[in-house]
């Protein structure tokens, strides 16, 4: 079900993209830049992706965990079962990672609108993170820089155009904590960026736009136990 709505969302955004929606011939104008995807669209498309992509993620971590039990009992016939599955699982994951990056490079390219970049910018380095969990060696190496350029990109845009409140820039600043923390083993780097983050949003609580408020205030949360994880 979470593929169909993947393979839904994918052709949406590619019409879009070759400009064939109904309507997209008569434009006016002069008018305010907007973007690609309107808001919906872009949290459907983030949505559909992770609803796809989340299942395989846990289920690597789960068989990893089969095949450290199976290789300390000796069971090899297991071990080689769960292997073959993992490489199955493997494949899946790397191909919606590579699918989605596509599409949002694209995206990045033709959208006007910090937000909307910023968010694209955020999503490409959660995707980059995703494959490096995937690939092994160098290839590995190039996805964890490449999700920390998309990070850096999309801090700096943030911190230049979106307030310190707003839920998107409050989400970079949590995906690039749990990368430093993961991937660069590095948590004390990890709780300092989460907590001067976290410290400087909660002096503007009370300035969060009402439609933005429940968003802010959840990833606020998520931020704090960053911050304090021992």
């Amino acid at each position: 079900r979470f593929d169909d709505m993947r393979g839904h969302v994918k052709c949406l955004v590619e019409q879009r993209l070759r400009g064939d929606e109904e309507g997209c011939q008569e434009r006016p104008t002069e008018r305010q830049p907007t973007p690609m995807l309107s808001e919906r669209e872009r949290n459907l498309l983030s949505a559909a992706y992770k609803a796809s992509l989340a299942p395989r993620r846990s289920a690597l971590k789960a068989i990893s965990k089969i095949i450290c039990k199976e290789e300390n009992e000796g069971n090899l016939d297991k071990i080689t079962c769960a292997t073959k599955y993992s490489m199955t699982l493997k494949a899946e994951a790397e191909g919606i990672c590579c699918e989605l990056l596509g599409m949002v490079q694209q995206l990045v390219l033709q959208t006007e609108g910090s937000e909307h970049i910023v968010f694209y910018h955020k999503m490409q380095g959660d995707y980059y993170r995703h494959l490096s969990e995937i690939l092994e060696g160098t290839a590995k190496i190039k996805a964890v820089k490449l999700s920390r350029w998309k990070y850096d990109q999309a801090e700096i845009l943030a911190e230049r155009d979106l307030e310190i409140t707003n839920p998107i820039r409050l989400a970079v600043v949590l995906n690039y904590s749990i990368l430093i923390a993961e991937l660069d083993d590095d948590h004390r780097a990890a709780r300092r960026k989460a907590r001067r983050t976290y410290d400087a949003a909660l002096q503007q609580l009370d300035y969060i736009p009402e439609d933005k408020y429940k968003d802010a205030t959840l990833i606020l949360q998520l931020l704090r136990d960053v911050a304090q994880e021992p």
